[in-house]
């Protein structure tokens, strides 16, 4: 809190908003009780439980040492790694496991079947998803990925 804000939430912690009616300022008090509470909710705004996020493709030729992008702000991160097999993801997803993910999404290049396989080398909290399609986009997945 900054400005007002903070010298009026300093008046409010020592309860000295007992007699504002009294002295006709109650609207005036209101008002920056108002504020205070304006600047916490907006800065709560910014926080959720969720802050980092790995998302791992698979492709030909993808190494996880050099196909890796991060794309992090004061809030939030996301890690983006390109594997070439299975082997690969687990063991990245292992490793963003340990680096504090708290949930992992595999492209939909991955199965059902490989995703399980990842999922049960993670911890059990840690969501592990793959991206799926509708029906009607099947037959175009299939054109793109024979």
């Amino acid at each position: 809190m900054r400005g007002n804000a903070a010298v009026y939430s300093r008046k409010i912690h020592k309860n000295q908003l007992l007699d504002c009616s009294k002295s006709g300022a109650a609207h005036a008090h209101l008002y920056m009780l108002l504020r205070v509470f304006a600047v916490y909710i907006k800065q709560a705004a910014h926080k959720m439980p969720l802050s980092r996020f790995t998302f791992i493709v698979k492709a030909p030729g993808y190494t996880p040492e050099v196909h890796r992008s991060i794309l992090a702000s004061e809030h939030f991160t996301t890690v983006i790694v390109g594997v070439a097999n299975l082997a690969s993801a687990v063991l990245v997803a292992k490793e963003q496991a340990q680096s504090g993910t708290q949930l992992i999404e595999l492209c939909g290049g991955f199965t059902q079947e490989e995703a399980s396989q990842v999922r049960l080398q993670m911890p059990p909290t840690l969501p592990v998803g793959v991206v799926s399609y509708s029906a009607e986009q099947e037959a175009e997945l299939a054109r793109l990925f024979a």
